[in-house]
């Protein structure tokens, strides 16, 4: 499973397993988003996976695929 890594206080992405890339990789949120949530979502920060937690925890944008 893809893991992020804390350097500092940047986050290093994980790298998708279907195109080998990190600029589309974003979290996957999971559960009932604040409007903070929403507005991530919205600007493409993170992806609401919805309110059970699933077993992915990245989602690439390019590919369009939760891994």
């Amino acid at each position: 499973m893809a893991k992020m890594k804390e350097v500092g206080r940047k986050i290093r992405k994980a790298l998708c397993p279907f195109c080998r890339d990190k600029d589309e990789v974003i979290p996957i949120l999971y559960g009932f988003p604040s409007a903070k949530g929403f507005k991530r979502a919205e600007r493409g920060e993170v992806f609401i996976g919805g309110y059970d937690v699933g077993p992915n925890r990245f989602y690439c944008k390019r590919d369009n695929r939760e891994f």
